[in-house]
């Protein structure tokens, strides 16, 4: 698939951002285990918490075409699941 027809098939989607938490000083990133390559050693050696403090952490959740009752209904289950609810409210 070329490049052009990926960005038309994305463009085609819907997507749902569904917001979680900020970034925290106190926090630092759980350890991952031995990196995969030097450019994902290089990334997670220069990430600071200082430098994204309070940024947005969120959720992405990408849905098929004209199916957005899917998508609202995954992003529900999704944002129940991130703040402990147990209700369909």
């Amino acid at each position: 698939m070329l490049a052009q027809d990926l960005a038309l098939e994305l463009k085609r989607t819907k997507a749902l951002a569904i917001p979680v938490t900020a970034v925290t000083l106190d926090e630092q990133p759980a350890a991952c285990g031995p990196h995969l390559n030097k450019l994902e050693a290089f990334f997670v050696d220069m990430y600071k918490n200082e430098a994204f403090a309070n940024s947005p952490v969120g959720v992405q959740v990408v849905g098929r075409r004209n199916r957005e009752d899917e998508l609202l209904g995954i992003g529900s289950l999704v944002d129940r699941a991130i703040n402990g609810r147990t209700s369909n409210i």
